[in-house]
């Protein structure tokens, strides 16, 4: 089931470079991804779920930059496919 603003979301994403820590599974969760040219350290995941072939992960980073990401587990690709704030409305 498609979560609200999948869509539009998947339509802007960029592939990424991401280190991610794997404890049981590979590449659990993300520890810092690169945007734009510049590392960012993730400080906590806010929120993750699994679809048939994807993983996600709403991440803020250390700079209180709110992300989200997307990992192909087939193909082992991240993609960075949303961005903004702290601040957001949480739903």
């Amino acid at each position: 089931m498609a979560r609200e603003g999948e869509q539009n979301v998947r339509g802007d994403q960029q592939e990424t470079e991401v280190g991610s820590y794997s404890g049981y599974h590979a590449d659990e969760r993300p520890l810092y991804f690169i945007l734009e040219g510049r590392k960012r350290v993730v400080k906590r995941v806010l929120e993750r779920w699994r679809e048939p072939d994807d993983d996600f992960f709403k991440v803020e980073t250390d700079d209180g930059e709110v992300h989200m990401l997307r990992r192909e587990r087939e193909a082992d690709r991240w993609f960075v496919i949303k961005r903004g704030d702290t601040s957001e409305g949480k739903k």
